[in-house]
């Protein structure tokens, strides 16, 4: 795939800057079982404005396009129009071409994160950080790992040189999210070797370095401690060395 179709609008600045990803127990299972990461069909995010243009920039792309075209006389009004819903169900349809899995980028872990993506007790975060991501996944063109930036989807434009560049704004209510996301675009009827789709078309399977990817693991706030043995020895049958640590949540106040 040629280069110029995308790039990484929003680098992570420092390579070391920690990352996290919630999940529940059979989340974090299935990804030591499958030894992949799961990237989700943009389309299937749950959000609409995955990959939307902002208004400000549809009103001045079909100001500009309708204007060349008024000028070269070439085209008649009805068409015109015909054209630019096909440009706009053309970056739609993208959608079903990009895929994405999502971290939190900060130091520390987040109390609202473990509520809105672990509904239960018994799940995991995986402490990482933007290096190992990077370093523990194959390396081709079509997947990029950038921050994603929050916009103003009325007011503002978007900086966009790349066909994936839309894939990396979102609006300023999810602000919260402080989100680095691996993205995937694949535009062909086959995928590479180390990525397998998902039956249901879902998503698709990046084949990743385990080991590589996850610095520690965290057991959610108030958990006993037979889960987070239970978590120890899962990770050790599957060769995984890593420090299983209790949230820092359930430290004990100080008066």
């Amino acid at each position: 795939m040629s280069e110029d179709l995308c790039k990484v609008p929003f680098p992570v600045q420092n390579e070391q800057s920690v990352i996290w990803r919630y999940m529940d127990f059979t989340k974090f299972v299935s990804l030591l079982d499958k030894g992949s990461l799961f990237l989700c069909r943009a389309d299937n995010l749950g959000d609409p404005f995955e990959g939307a243009s902002t208004e400000l920039d549809v009103n001045s792309w079909k100001i500009d396009y309708c204007t060349r075209i008024i000028r070269e006389g070439k085209m008649g009004y009805v068409r015109m129009q015909q054209n630019l819903q096909e440009i706009s169900d053309g970056f739609e349809l993208l959608k079903k071409f990009v895929y994405v899995n999502s971290w939190y980028m900060k130091e520390y872990e987040s109390a609202a994160m473990w509520n809105l993506y672990a509904k239960t007790n018994e799940a995991v975060a995986i402490m990482s950080s933007n290096k190992r991501l990077r370093e523990s996944l194959p390396s081709f063109d079509q997947l990029l790992v950038g921050q994603v930036r929050y916009i103003d989807y009325k007011n503002e434009n978007m900086e966009e040189r790349y066909i994936t560049d839309r894939f990396f704004y979102k609006r300023k209510s999810y602000e919260h999210e402080e989100e680095i996301r691996v993205v995937l675009l694949n535009l062909q009827d086959e995928f590479p070797s180390a990525i397998h789709p998902v039956e249901t078309e879902d998503g698709v399977y990046i084949r990743t370095e385990i080991s590589e990817l996850i610095d520690k693991i965290y057991v959610a706030p108030n958990s006993p401690e037979w889960f987070r043995e239970l978590v120890e020895r899962i990770i050790n049958l599957y060769g995984l060395h890593k420090e299983v640590k209790r949230t820092s949540l359930d430290d004990k106040a100080l008066y």
